[in-house]
């Protein structure tokens, strides 16, 4: 089942959508701190693993004089959104502009037939807490990704997981480079496979998932339950080995923050997912490996930053990010308007029965492995089992498509193949609409286009007599029957559905505007905040070519800072987090200048 149900509506859908880049927390009572583990500067197990920290709340945490002048700058955040549905774009400052607060022409921007509009133009911000007076300083982390993830330490986190068998990498298509171009070099990525279980692993982090544990979504675990059984898996595994918190950000995935300073970072490096059986299903690994202290910058006052929001979201650039209570998440999932028609849809996808000769077309998926030996080669989720001279002609079709003939395995993991032939250019499918018609045991579809009939071999059991469907296949193969046999695919019932009739206006209403009608955006009345704090919130800096231009590739270095958070509530209830760059300006620059960013 789909896992967005559990999200509150469209709203919820879309922030889900941009979650995986930005994912801002601290949230509150839902911020329970369990350290376990000391901080490590690559991201290996500590020797004391497994042993508490001294607890060192934000307040404990002091401000001794510190030398300022070789801290490196840090990337203003510009031009960035937090998890929301807004965020800043188009400012040249992070500080406050002249003017700001009212609704100008530069707050709409217009891409094609789309309207961006700064909904918090002209807001009334009212302040209901207290302005905090420290901290004066605050840590700064930064994580300069690896270019590609070593075999050795691949393996490593592979053991822990269990995995102790071959590893693989994909082997990818060869095209004719292109006059001019620099060569595609593929990403260094690495495939475990233990049967249900599979590992993928890469510069970036780790994936894990085990498709044998099924998740009731509808019933899941209460995350109180599941957040131990999570935590003590990790440990188990020696992958705790940072100070952190236990978050609960969507539905009942257990995450778990870095915390700098006593303070939780804005960005899970663990997620697991725990079924309502209480098993782990999923792992996402995203460890700052190479995690170092910058050093501890001097920051503005809260006051400022409250002054540098009134002056003007979009003006400062101001990520900020709408909030949802993680109970919403789970208990109240989204009540979408049923369909009219549902009850008349139906899909057929062809099931293959264990032992029945089964033709597919497909481009085959090839795993070479690192130490030497088979390759492991894929077509429809299924693993050919064949001998090595066979895998290995195979392997050559990679990104080609082929045709493969032989038999499912009875489990439904395996293909034993029997043979299979080159196709020199990609086929035209067998597709389109028609009729169904049976003759006794023998199932037909006759084209309505063409007028061609087909014999449909394993037909399903529901497929009506007379009933008009959508068919599609790849081939046809003539078996000396009356009809070619048609290797069929998947099915669709056809459902004429009538149009709606046209709303129409009476005609002694008139129409207000006409063409002199003037866009009028959505913008808040009013923003309320209750709650200001110190927040960490995760940025990134992309490498730059020799012309000073962001390359959107590889991996980002990663910088974890210190942001003033302004949590609240606008004047139609919608709870939103701002978050004003709490470092002085002294120690900011842009990234986007032809100065390259120094980092250490």
């Amino acid at each position: 089942m789909n896992r967005n149900k559990y999200l509150l509506g469209a709203l919820g859908a879309l922030v889900l959508i941009v979650a995986a880049v930005f994912i801002l927390t601290n949230r509150g009572n839902n911020n329970d701190t369990e350290p376990i583990a000391v901080v490590t500067d690559n991201g290996a197990p500590a020797e004391n693993e497994g042993v508490a920290p001294t607890e060192e709340s934000a307040e404990e945490v002091t401000d001794e004089p510190t030398e300022v002048a070789d801290l490196p700058p840090l990337p203003v955040l510009e031009g960035t959104q937090a998890t929301g549905l807004g965020g800043g774009g188009g400012a040249n400052s992070s500080r406050p502009q002249s003017g700001g607060g009212g609704f100008a022409t530069e707050d709409i921007a217009i891409d094609g037939g789309f309207i961006y509009t700064d909904p918090f133009s002209g807001t009334t911000f009212t302040l209901n807490a207290t302005l905090p007076t420290e901290p004066l300083l605050a840590s700064v982390v930064q994580n300069v990704p690896e270019t590609a993830v070593s075999v050795e330490v691949a393996r490593d986190l592979a053991n822990r997981f269990g995995f102790t068998g071959q590893m693989f990498r994909e082997q990818y298509p060869v095209f004719e480079q292109e006059p001019g171009l620099p060569e595609y070099v593929p990403p260094v990525v690495y495939y475990l496979f233990d049967g249900p279980r599979t590992m993928v692993i890469d510069a970036w982090g780790a994936y894990y998932n085990d498709t044998s544990i099924e998740n009731n979504w509808e019933n899941p675990m209460p995350f109180a339950q599941a957040a131990p059984i999570a935590e003590a898996f990790l440990q188990e595994r020696g992958l705790l080995n940072f100070e952190y918190q236990v978050q609960q950000l969507w539905g009942t995935d257990v995450n778990f923050v870095r915390v700098i300073d006593g303070r939780p970072s804005s960005q899970p490096e663990l997620t697991v997912g725990v079924s309502h059986e209480g098993q782990v299903f999923f792992v996402s690994y995203q460890l700052l490996r190479n995690a170092e202290t910058l050093g501890r910058y001097p920051l503005i006052t809260a006051q400022e930053a409250w002054e540098i929001l009134q002056s003007g979201v979009v003006e400062n650039q101001i990520p900020y990010q709408y909030a949802f209570n993680p109970e919403q998440a789970v208990a109240e999932p989204a009540i979408l308007e049923p369909d009219p028609n549902a009850e008349q849809y139906q899909f057929w996808a062809r099931d293959y029965a264990s032992g029945e000769e089964v033709h597919l077309y497909e481009w085959p998926i090839v795993y070479l492995p690192v130490d030497g030996g088979s390759p492991r080669i894929q077509v429809r989720g299924y693993v050919i089992q064949a001998d090595d001279a066979t895998l290995n002609a195979l392997a050559e079709r990679v990104g080609q498509q082929t045709h493969l003939w032989g038999q499912v395995s009875a489990d439904g993991s395996t293909f034993e193949l029997a043979g299979w032939e080159a196709i020199d250019q990609i086929l035209e499918p067998i597709s389109g609409p028609g009729v169904i018609s049976r003759d006794g045991d023998q199932v037909l579809f006759t084209n309505s286009e063409t007028g061609s009939v087909y014999i449909v071999p394993s037909a399903p059991a529901d497929l009506a007599d007379g009933l008009e469907v959508y068919l599609f296949g790849w081939s046809v193969r003539d078996l000396g029957l009356a009809y070619p046999v048609v290797d069929w695919e998947n099915i669709d019932k056809i459902v004429n559905i009538e149009p709606l009739p046209e709303e129409t206006l009476p005609v002694d209403i008139p129409i207000e505007g006409g063409e002199d009608m003037v866009f009028e955006p959505f913008t808040y009345e009013t923003f309320t905040v209750n709650e200001v704090t110190l927040a960490y919130y995760t940025s990134y800096v992309w490498p730059t070519d020799e012309n000073g231009e962001t390359r959107y590739e590889g991996q980002p270095t990663n910088i974890v800072q210190p942001t003033w958070k302004f949590a609240g509530a606008t004047n139609t209830g919608d709870l939103v987090e701002f978050f004003v760059q709490a470092t002085q300006p002294d120690f900011l620059q842009y990234v986007n200048q032809n100065l390259p960013l120094v980092l250490r």
